[in-house]
């Protein structure tokens, strides 16, 4: 036991000792007790809240003739002070902690001296009384001051019985509270009765206990003989189910005590027990009781299968779910028993609402104790499951009518892929035309309507809503009734109740003109919003359920089948997943029951979770005082662990852990509530890795913490600046805690080491240059820079040794990008980390030197050093992992292809506007020497390194598999294509024997390209590491980028790609429309001139080109379920792109940037070079933020950008507010790189924008807050969302945009 001094003692034992030392008159230990509380007075410690009900009850309670003479005189004794006050005085102030004292004192008394209490309390119940203006009455004094207190003593005795997680009352209290509570029903007898739902509770609670068993159903018996007839009535059932449940366990004193009530209760309560005698269980199986079973099936009368169904619908609806356990239990059994009744209700002309009633109490009760009890709602299911049909009751014709659907509906797909096959095949014959046509009118005359109501009735969901959906765009072109569309829009809604796909049923209630009631359910209850719902239907019985839970349940009943091979230990770290994934889904009574079982099975680390429910649901000083007593308390210390982690090192470790965690999460809610200062939280985040060393969190934090600092700084005015912010302390202080949580995990490797290097860079660079608004640098604070730069050196040197290759493998383009740093020892440095990336990755890594191998700037700096970095590399004589190359002899082929790879980038005379064939040795000069080639193919599979997870060895770890696919030949055939800079698409062959295209591209510089899809694959791993978007498969496609030089470089080539532009004009065409650009420049500049001019743009433009790539999708996609993936895939994936895209000012979303995967329907944007809104700097400036056109909405479903679309543009758009400082933290490394020319606009070179990076980072930072331009209120999540889909859709905004961006389209 840990040593406690003389101080701490007293201040321990205060309230337990000082009611006898003021008994006894011993004025001097009172006084070492108010000194201890650094108080000088005596009667300060006595009239404290926490001391003085204990002293009043101790004293009151005492044998003397006169009670409150003898209470004063002594208080008087001890201190003068208390002249100032009678009894009645002191008894006010503490009334309620008084009482509670009394009745335990009540409760720890033999029976001669409980009179003698319970008198006291009478007077003391009088003397409150009187002093309140009412009068005494004699004898009902007690029982009406219980009744006005009855709440709050239930309040703190439930407290101490019912201990929640974290704070386990020692036994003997908890069971004096008990029979505390007992007594206040014994003395208050009808006047407590307010207090019943409690007193029922808090016993059923404890009755669970073996300890506190007899006193609790002590205290339960006291409450059936004291209440009156109305109580009696709501308790008879419980009582005869605490009997049944328990007497196996109860011990004799118990035993006798059950036979006195039921025998009590058929002798005074005769009545009740005949009025609830067909619900009462019987007493049979206990052979004690055989006498009273005897006397109670004297009352039973038989019951009719009707009768005892009725019976069995109330019984389920009981308060207390042993009753309702008990019932469920009987009812399965009877089910069981009487088939004959249930069938012959079943195929009767008019069935028996009883079964019906008794359906609906079972489904009530399963969604009452879903999540709660998985005994009752297993028994509930189990019960409806009895419910058998007639099998031959119109089966046969049933299943007759399916098989005739299905045929149908095989006849009708083959159809339309053969119409899709030979409209796809080029240069048809007019005899092909004239019978695609021929099939095409057939298949069209098949009533849409009617197919969906069929497929419906086979459960083909999707084929229903492919066909119902085509019709009601026939009913919008045809201008039909709204009342016909308004009916087949709430046939729509029908069809996605049975989909798993509840933003869709949210988009389609969208454009219901007035939801009733049903409507909102169904819409709430697929959305999995059971609260809102208020309702639970059969079919969806069991629907939603999460996968994780499910597994972790199937976990939990495992382990306790494989009890003692695993411990409680074991159980409650399930229990505590189950309340973490139950807490992030919102669920929270599910997350605290999770809570309540991992704490009875003894878990300490429950606290943590508690504490994190109380935050989740607003009580942030309740969670922190939760928290913070913990660590107080060390209740980590004794933490139970698992046999197989029983030794003392692993159980020092995961203590550790365990106070680390915690300690954590303290001083992240400290920091968000502001409630202490920075100094405080400072060393709050510092004494986190001094508990545990080892934890990368742990160290993460601490270096968050200091960037704050660090920004805050930054914000001020230089004067105001701290000497550690103008020397680069806070910045080292950073970049170390962010180096040494890379050495224990990759966790938070996208949010660190990008800001490492960009702190060091900066800092090396700013070392020698003046603060911000001074002309000049001081000697001193140069020299005091210098050698915090020269401490950081040492660091980055030390931790260089000891992280692996791959941590900064991911950032190698930045690394390479940065090798004309101005500073000479931040560029050495440099040099030993790529040499460091590329000895251990060459067959990857020397693809990202190949721009400083074929630098177009002869004479710079950039160039001598790069081929510093290159004759290091070729002074490494070492073997290559994996085969028979030394690294010098891998980079001089290397070098080879780069070279050829440029020649073939460049070659070639290419005139025609068309996309042509050329040869790659005779157009283009290629020399195929260069291959074979040891490096690996260019694609996004072979270039990016896997992390390890968090079970991996770092060292260890592989971040390439040992099978390389590496470059073989290229073939001959080459397409060039159209477009202005002739981009050539290469054929590769890799060692494996599968060719891969590589798409090289002239005149123009795909470093920006490259750092966006480095972006967009940190917005990915976001996306999939939420539960939410993950579910829903939100992604952005990317794929390999790697520059050769500044002019020009390598894109990796998707297969089975086509443009937006192709894809509309064809279907136009087809339809004999062609756009006329000059007449429609002309018409969108006239809906420019005045908002009523914007109908030349809505009926005028629009109505030339009727939206068209819906049917796109249908003949694309002609097999229904594959349909509606596709087109879920184009909706989420242009959610995701157009929220990435707003934020990062992505612009020029023209038809050719926008393309679609022919595969899957999913949307690929390529050409990022108009970044960070330089689209408002052109000379007709862009107005929308992102690409969504008459076309792209229709092509969305009828509920258009409502559903999916919106849903899914707030899913990203959270998260990307969530992940704000990863995101800024690589586009701030991105931006500020002076090697990428983000400010030039490559689409007009004559002319030069440049854009200040500052600036740029704040309107990023705008966005991603939710402010608007000029605003300063930030929106909400779903009002950005809403605002720029107005700005997106806005006939003025788009009739204002360039005619080459197509509005119409």
């Amino acid at each position: 036991m840990q040593e406690m001094s003389l101080t701490e003692l007293l201040l321990h034992i205060q309230a337990d000792a000082l009611p006898y030392l003021v008994l006894n008159k011993k004025k001097d230990v009172i006084q070492m007790i108010a000194e201890a509380r650094n108080e000088t007075e005596l009667w300060q410690p006595c009239l404290d809240n926490a001391n003085l009900g204990r002293i009043l009850a101790l004293l009151i309670t005492q044998e003397t003739e006169d009670i409150q003479k003898y209470t004063m005189s002594l208080l008087r004794h001890i201190s003068p002070h208390f002249d100032e006050f009678n009894l009645a005085d002191l008894l006010q102030t503490e009334p309620l902690a008084t009482t509670l004292h009394v009745l335990k004192a009540a409760a720890d008394a033999d029976e001669s001296r409980k009179p003698q209490i319970r008198t006291a309390l009478n007077q003391m119940a009088s003397m409150i009384l009187v002093a309140n203006g009412e009068s005494k009455k004699g004898s009902q004094a007690t029982g009406r001051f219980l009744h006005h207190h009855a709440l709050a003593l239930m309040a703190q005795l439930t407290d101490i019985i019912n201990d929640g997680p974290g704070k386990r009352a020692p036994f003997h209290e908890r069971r004096q509270c008990i029979k505390a509570m007992e007594e206040m029903i014994r003395i208050g007898k009808n006047n407590v009765r307010i207090v019943r739902p409690q007193i029922s509770a808090s016993i059923l609670a404890a009755m669970a206990d073996d300890e506190l068993r007899v006193a609790a159903f002590s205290c339960w018996a006291s409450m059936m003989f004291c209440f009156e007839e109305s109580e009696i009535d709501i308790l008879i059932e419980t009582t005869f189910y605490l009997i049944n449940q328990y007497w196996s366990t109860f011990e004799d004193i118990s035993k006798q005590l059950s036979e006195h009530l039921i025998n009590f209760l058929l002798e005074k309560q005769l009545p009740t027990i005949e009025k609830y005698i067909g619900k009462l269980p019987s007493f049979s199986h206990i052979n004690e009781l055989s006498d009273i079973e005897l006397k109670l099936s004297k009352l039973r009368s038989p019951l009719d299968n009707r009768t005892a169904f009725f019976l069995f619908a109330e019984r389920i609806y009981h308060e207390t779910s042993g009753v309702v356990l008990h019932a469920l239990r009987e009812l399965a059994e009877y089910l069981q028993r009487h088939q004959g009744y249930l069938q012959a209700s079943a195929i009767s002309e008019q069935p028996d609402p009883i079964v019906s009633n008794l359906i609906r109490a079972l489904l009530d009760c399963a969604s009452r104790y879903n999540g709660f009890d998985a005994e009752i709602s297993n028994l509930c299911t189990q019960c409806i499951g009895l419910y058998k049909l007639n099998p031959e009751a119109s089966y046969g014709e049933r299943e007759d009518h399916k098989l005739y659907c299905e045929a149908i509906f095989r006849f009708l797909d083959y159809a339309m892929r053969w119409v899709h096959l030979k409209r796809s095949a080029p240069n048809p014959s007019p005899r092909e035309i004239a019978s695609i046509e021929k099939v095409t009118d057939f298949l069209a005359s098949f009533p849409a309507e009617s197919i969906s109501q069929r497929a419906m009735d086979c459960s083909a969901y999707s084929r229903a809503l492919f066909h119902l959906e085509q019709h009601i765009r026939q009913v919008d072109e045809g201008k039909d009734s709204i009342h016909d569309r308004h009916r087949l829009v709430q046939q729509v809604q029908d069809i996605y109740t049975h989909i798993d796909e509840p933003d869709g049923l949210e988009g389609i209630s969208a454009h219901l003109p007035l939801l009733d009631i049903e409507q909102q359910v169904l819409s709430h209850r697929k959305a999995g919003r059971w609260t809102a719902a208020q309702t639970w239907r059969l079919e969806v019985l069991g629907s939603y359920v999460n996968d994780k839970q499910y597994v972790l349940s199937i976990r939990r009943a495992a382990m306790e089948l494989l009890r003692p091979r695993f411990s409680d230990a074991d159980i409650s770290a399930l229990w505590l997943s189950s309340a973490r994934l139950a807490r992030k889904a919102n669920t929270m009574h599910q997350s605290f029951n999770a809570v309540l079982r991992a704490s009875k099975l003894g878990d300490e680390s429950a606290t943590i979770e508690n504490a994190r429910l109380l935050w989740k649901e607003g009580y942030n000083r309740k969670a922190i005082q939760t928290l913070q007593g913990a660590i107080d308390s060390k209740v980590f210390s004794q933490h139970s662990f698992a046999e197989h982690d029983a030794s003392d090192r692993n159980i020092g470790t995961q203590q550790n852990m365990l106070t680390a965690r915690a300690k954590l999460l303290l001083a992240k809610w400290l920091d968000t509530a502001g409630q202490t200062s920075a100094s405080s939280l400072r060393e709050q985040y510092r004494a986190i890795p001094l508990i545990f060393g080892q934890w990368e969190k742990g160290h993460y934090y601490v270096g968050r913490h200091y960037k704050k600092v660090l920004e805050s700084e930054r914000a001020l005015k230089p004067d105001d600046q701290s000497d550690e912010y103008l020397t680069g302390e806070v910045a080292k202080l950073v970049i170390e805690n962010y180096l040494r949580s890379l050495s224990y995990g990759t966790k938070y490797l996208y949010q660190t080491l990008p800001r490492i290097l960009t702190l060091w860079l900066e800092l090396g660079a700013q070392f020698d240059k003046a603060p911000e608004g001074k002309v000049s640098l001081s000697r001193e604070l140069y020299h005091r820079r210098k050698m915090q730069l020269e401490a950081l050196h040492d660091i980055l040197r030390k931790h260089l040794t000891r992280l692996p290759a791959y941590i900064f493998y991911t950032a190698l383009p930045q690394l390479v990008a940065r090798i004309a740093h101005p500073n000479l020892d931040v560029f050495r440095l440099l040099q030993i980390i790529i040499l460091k990336v590329v000895e251990a990755y060459p067959r990857q890594a020397l693809w990202s030197l190949f721009a400083i191998m074929t630098t177009k700037q002869a004479s710079s700096e950039r160039k001598a050093r790069g081929q510093q970095i290159l004759l290091h590399v070729k002074d490494r004589n070492i073997k290559v992992e994996n085969g028979g190359y030394s690294l010098p002899s891998l980079l001089r082929k290397g070098e080879r292809l780069a070279e050829q790879l440029l020649l073939a980038c460049n070659n070639g005379d290419f005139q025609s506007n068309r996309t042509t064939m050329a040869s790659i040795t005779r157009d283009l000069h290629f020399n195929h020497k260069c291959t074979p080639c040891p490096l690996v193919v260019p694609i996004e599979a072979c270039l990016t390194a896997t992390l390890p997870t968090l079970t991996d060895n770092l060292k260890r770890h592989k971040a390439f598999s040992g099978d390389v696919i590496t470059i073989s030949s290229f073939l001959d055939e080459v397409l060039v294509l159209g477009s202005l800079a002739k981009p050539r698409k290469l054929t590769a062959r890799g060692s494996n024997g599968v060719n891969y295209g590589l798409l090289i591209k002239p005149k123009d510089d795909l470093r920006t390209d490259q750092r966006l899809m480095e972006f967009n694959g940190m917005i990915n791993r976001s996306l999939k590491r939420d539960a939410d978007s993950s579910r829903r498969q939100l992604y952005i496609r990317t794929y390999a980028v790697t520059p050769l030089n500044e002019e020009c470089g390598i894109i990796e080539w998707v297969e089975g790609l086509k443009t937006l532009r192709d894809i509309l004009l064809n279907i136009y065409r087809s339809r004999g429309i062609v756009p006329n650009y000059h007449n429609l420049q002309q018409m969108m500049k006239d809906a420019v001139v005045g908002d009523k001019n914007t109908k030349i743009f809505t009926e005028g433009v629009l109505g030339m080109f009727p939206p068209v790539l819906p049917n796109w999708f249908i003949s694309q996609f002609p097999n229904p379920s594959i349909w509606f993936t596709a087109r879920l895939r184009y909706t989420r994936s242009c959610a995701v792109m157009s929220m990435v895209g707003t934020i990062l000012g992505l612009g020029d979303r023209h038809g050719e940037n926008v393309l679609f995967e022919e595969g899957n329907g999913g949307i690929f944007h390529v050409d990022f070079n108009c970044l960070f809104d330089k689209g408002l700097t052109f000379a007709q400036p862009e107005r929308v933020p992102f690409r969504l056109t008459h076309n792209m909405v229709a092509a969305m479903g009828i509920y258009g950008y409502e559903g999916p679309f919106r849903k899914c543009s707030e899913l990203t758009l959270s998260i990307l507010r969530q992940q704000e400082e990863t995101l800024m933290t690589i586009l701030e490394a991105f931006i500020y790189d002076p090697t990428l020319d983000l400010q030039k606009d490559k689409r007009k070179k004559h002319e030069v924008v440049r854009l200040n990076p500052q600036s740029v980072v704040q309107s990023i930072k705008r966005k991603v807050e939710g402010l608007l331009p000029d605003e300063s209120i930030p929106l909400g999540v779903e009002g950005q969302v809403d605002e720029l889909i107005k700005q997106a859709v806005n006939p003025k905004n788009l009739s204002a945009m360039y005619i080459g961006w197509c509005p119409f389209l």
